[in-house]
């Protein structure tokens, strides 16, 4: 089930956020909505383009091989870890 997720004003200006494309940035914090609370998500890039990028003509693996060699994400054994996502968010310790 997707959540409600906070963006801090200051992600906007970071250095490293804006070296990415404007697409690249906007899946990043989208699928905060659709990680855990230990920011994990199934590495489905059709799917995570059609959640949060439905009606627009890009590619998501292709956004997502750009999160991830931008250290904004790790993809490993069929999963995405967005790494610090407890930096971003505020999880609910319980589910840990």
């Amino acid at each position: 089930m997707a959540k409600i997720r906070g963006v801090k004003p200051e992600l906007w200006t970071d250095i490293d956020f804006i070296e990415l494309t404007p697409f690249a940035r906007l899946l990043w914090v989208g699928m905060w909505n659709f990680a855990c609370d230990n920011g994990h998500l199934p590495d489905k890039p059709k799917q995570i383009k059609m959640r949060v990028l439905p009606t627009d003509d890009v590619s998501g693996a292709a956004l997502l091989d750009e999160l991830e060699q931008n250290g904004r994400i790790e993809r490993a054994d069929g999963w995405i870890t967005v790494p610090n996502f407890s930096q971003h968010q505020k999880p609910n310790k319980k589910y840990w």
